[in-house]
């Protein structure tokens, strides 16, 4: 059910899956001219009014409030609902891009409080399950020291799979996060994770498999320090070819015919 909601009595959700807020200046600004095209949705919690959905518009209208173009009296449509944490989950994915580790937060919470498998959270927000496994190991195991470096990094920080290949880095003796060997592998990859082009990753990779079939082959003298320094390359190590091997009569005045 729709309501025109005093902005007021909007207060924003704890439980909400986005920590991590960009552009409120450019969307208030969209809002002021345009109006809000979408309904927040928000839940009742005694005289006011708790937004599960749309927490990052809560946020501009409050801006706009700062700025005197609209006062705390300005009336809000939202959809009221009963508990509003997955219809949030569902928007954010669905809508904006939400960090990683901010839905992993969501699952964690879905999974500790609600007691909810990954499998029913995955049909709930229809995504895969291995979706929702891999974004909730992000978030138990990232170092919480790294995010604000990595919300600041923005478009160059590492995608979802190579997160997920930096939360593996723990300590052994408490199975935390290793903030050290993380914040580490942080700086190799600002420094040479995004040098190759576009594509190259992928072929790269390509190469790399084909190159490894054949590691274990035996080759001429001139060519196996070849196949190994390029093996090395694209295991991220500095490309060194070395000099070709000579045979032995190659120092000998007269070669044998």
């Amino acid at each position: 059910m729709i309501e025109q909601i005093p902005l007021g009595l909007l207060d924003p959700s704890e439980n909400n899956a986005r920590k991590t807020y960009t552009l409120i200046e450019a969307l208030a600004a969209t809002i002021l001219e345009c109006g809000l095209l979408q309904n927040l949705v928000v839940r009742r919690e005694g005289e006011r009014f708790i937004v599960e959905a749309g927490n990052r518009r809560l946020r501009a209208m409050r801006l706009l409030v700062e700025q005197k173009h609209w006062t705390l009296e300005k009336l809000v449509p939202c959809a009221v609902v009963k508990d509003g944490e997955l219809e949030a989950l569902v928007e954010n994915i669905q809508r904006e891009e939400v960090v990683p580790w901010d839905q992993g937060a969501a699952f964690v919470r879905l999974v500790e409080v609600r007691g909810l498998t990954h499998d029913q959270i995955a049909k709930s927000i229809g995504k895969s399950k291995s979706y929702v496994s891999m974004r909730h190991r992000i978030a138990r195991g990232l170092s919480p020291r790294l995010i604000p470096i990595l919300t600041r990094i923005g478009a160059a920080r590492p995608n979802v799979l190579e997160l997920d290949k930096l939360v593996q880095l723990v300590d052994k003796d408490t199975l935390g996060p290793d903030h050290e060997k993380q914040r580490k592998w942080l700086e190799k990859f600002l420094t040479t994770g995004r040098k190759r082009r576009k594509g190259t990753r992928r072929t790269g990779q390509f190469f790399k498999l084909r190159l490894r079939s054949l590691e274990n082959m035996t080759f001429t003298p001139e060519v196996d320090p070849i196949v190994q320094a390029v093996i090395k390359f694209l295991d991220g190590e500095e490309l060194i070819i070395p000099e070709p091997a000579r045979a032995p009569w190659d120092k000998l005045s007269d070669p044998p015919r």
